[in-house]
């Protein structure tokens, strides 16, 4: 009898590790149920300023064989990470505000104050503070209400509005919604059938990287912040995705399977070709056991000099660590080095600011 049970644990413990990595590869959108396309709707951008926290996902304190996704911050050496917080729903995609204060990020929870009874994942706002100690940030306050999927947030420069991927209109599209105050979202790419997600504002706000189908694979496009002025950035049959700025805006990284595996790659913040060939970062990267593992996730540091992003086998999921390094492709550290537990998602933002 002992034996049974630990293997139906083992096998809970399987089955929601499968559910974690449907989530993140997007597996749901062929099944019409859309949470997050290609590893995820990504969050964030590239704030300038001083670095400040990065923000995670991990499932490190989950009650096993309860698989369970929670936000968690630390600094840009990996000490002390804070757990911000701890709903037995799912907390994902955490992206940190301009002014290094607040955190965006996808819940399927559902409380008093904020019934969700579809169980999707809907757009939330938090302090990077738990001064109460209630083992959730402080001030939390909901942005999206609605039957379907929201998820991907990423703030505007001047934290005013928040880009996301929904499948409200029926076949993914990415919307802006004010941050402050009721207000209708509008939808960016409803021109197209495909598709689109993982947004991405450019530092001064005038841009918006983001990820479509619409061209046949997953590639990276750019469009003005009012949805107009569309551009390929990327043109590789490979599978291009998750754009993030750098700091000063003038260059994009993305992830892309174009050798084979995932790796972090950087371009100048224009269409690719002869004079803007794009730089693998991480094809040196190297797990502990010397295995090659697939990077994702790229999230620029405030002062440019790195770039911290997700590194795991596989999916990525169980082994998932977050890693930075250097722009120059050199220097790879391991920030979380927890194996036993998947840190995934990584965002970076600025330090706080009055």
């Amino acid at each position: 009898m002992l034996g049974s049970k630990a293997a139906n644990a083992a096998r809970l413990v399987i089955a929601n590790r499968r559910w974690r990595f449907l989530i993140a590869t997007g597996a749901l959108v062929a099944a019409g149920l859309f949470a997050l396309a290609l590893a995820a709707t990504r969050a964030r951008a590239g704030f300038p300023g001083a670095n400040g926290p990065i923000a995670f996902v991990s499932d490190r304190d989950s009650p096993l064989p309860v698989i369970n996704d929670d936000i968690y911050v630390m600094d840009e050496t990996g000490a002390s990470p804070i757990r911000l917080t701890s709903d037995p729903a799912l907390d994902r995609l955490p992206a940190v505000s301009p002014n290094g204060k607040e955190i965006a990020f996808a819940t399927t929870r559902s409380t008093a104050a904020f019934p969700n009874p579809e169980r999707d994942f809907e757009l939330v706002v938090m302090d990077i503070a738990d001064d109460d100690g209630d083992g959730e940030g402080d001030n939390l306050r909901r942005l999206t209400d609605n039957a379907t999927n929201d998820t991907g947030p990423a703030w505007s420069p001047g934290g005013k509005k928040i880009g996301y991927s929904s499948l409200e209109d029926g076949d993914g599209d990415v919307y802006v919604i004010d941050t402050e105050g009721p207000a209708e979202a509008i939808n960016l790419t409803n021109e197209s059938p495909s598709f689109d997600g993982q947004p991405v504002f450019s530092p001064d706000g005038d841009k918006i990287a983001f990820v479509s189908q619409r061209d046949g694979n997953f590639n990276v496009y750019m469009i003005n912040a009012d949805g107009s002025g569309r551009a390929r950035i990327t043109s590789n049959p490979a599978a291009d995705a998750q754009p993030e700025f750098s700091p000063d805006g003038a260059r994009l990284a993305f992830t892309s399977t174009r050798d084979g595996d995932n790796d972090i790659w950087v371009l100048d913040a224009a269409p690719e070709g002869p004079a803007n060939v794009p730089v693998n970062l991480t094809d040196a990267v190297r797990t502990s056991t010397g295995a090659v593992p697939n990077d994702r996730w790229p999230a620029w540091s405030p002062d440019g000099g790195k770039i911290a992003f997700w590194s795991g086998t596989g999916n990525g999921l169980t082994d998932g660590e977050i890693f930075t390094i250097d722009t120059d492709g050199t220097d790879p550290a391991n920030l979380t080095n927890m194996p036993e537990a998947g840190d995934i998602e990584p965002d970076w933002g600025p330090s706080r600011t009055e």
